[in-house]
């Protein structure tokens, strides 16, 4: 599928110009007195702590894939040529 997907031939100029006139319009909203914000909802940060964590081996990794050589797992390919 990725394949014949990449044989598409499309054209983004319309769609990149409606994007830009998009814009065009919200330059018509004074926004002068509205207060920035940097996340839409006011939620905090959920993110985790960047803590290094002992995770499952290569050797175990590569048991699990339905073929590999050496450390790489080979997979069906799914480009032409």
């Amino acid at each position: 599928m990725l394949g014949e997907l990449s044989k598409l031939n499309f054209d983004a100029t319309e769609y990149i110009k409606k994007t830009v006139a998009t814009f065009a319009d919200l330059d018509k909203f004074d926004t002068d007195k509205v207060e920035a914000t940097h996340h839409l909802f006011g939620m905090c940060n959920v993110l985790r702590d960047d803590a290094v964590e002992v995770g499952t081996s290569k050797e175990d990794l590569l048991k699990c894939a339905p073929n590999s050589d050496d450390d790489y797992v080979i997979v069906p390919e799914v480009l032409d040529g």
